[in-house]
């Protein structure tokens, strides 16, 4: 379906960086990404949002540590996920496609996709709920994956097809 995600009934895909980062500081997080978009409609404050991220990751490792000023400093394996629970009636699945530097610029590559991908299926596979899914073409915008929406799309299609063989996932 093409149209806006906003406008659509279910549970939604939403990709973010590796640090979990929520701030619109400086334009870390654009106000018109999925990321930004949904947090301004979901949450009147950004700490509410970290306080629900910061409970999920409680028992997550992080990879990396950094020592930065105005972003979070623990960083996540590329393809971490974890599930929101929204007042609206909703889920939503963050998923760590793209390390990003002090300045919020994303490392975004078609590769890290291919890992979130599988991990994203195996996760609601696990601990997801039978909803109505729904998802944008990953990584093409604030992201910034060097390849066309087409071949992403491609992507998103056969990774849910060939993990859809193995489990029901949505």
């Amino acid at each position: 379906l093409v149209g806006n995600i906003f406008n659509q009934i279910g549970d939604m895909v939403v990709s973010t960086n590796s640090t979990f980062d929520t701030t619109f500081k400086k334009d870390f997080i654009s106000p018109n990404s999925i990321q930004g978009q949904l947090t301004k409609k979901e949450y009147d404050k950004i700490e509410h949002l970290d306080q629900e991220i910061d409970a999920e990751l409680q028992n997550v490792m992080p990879v990396k540590e950094h020592e930065r000023i105005g972003c979070k400093n623990k960083q996540y394996d590329i393809g971490t996920i974890i599930k929101l629970n929204h007042r609206s009636g909703f889920r939503s699945y963050w998923m760590a496609l793209a390390d990003v530097n002090e300045h919020g610029k994303p490392d975004g590559k078609f590769e890290n996709l291919q890992i979130c991908l599988e991990s994203l299926w195996r996760y609601i596979g696990e601990k997801g709920h039978m909803n109505r899914l729904i998802m944008p073409v990953l990584g093409s915008g604030k992201t910034g994956i060097n390849e066309n929406r087409f071949t992403i799309l491609k992507e998103i299609i056969f990774s849910f097809v060939a993990l859809a063989k193995e489990r029901k996932i949505t």
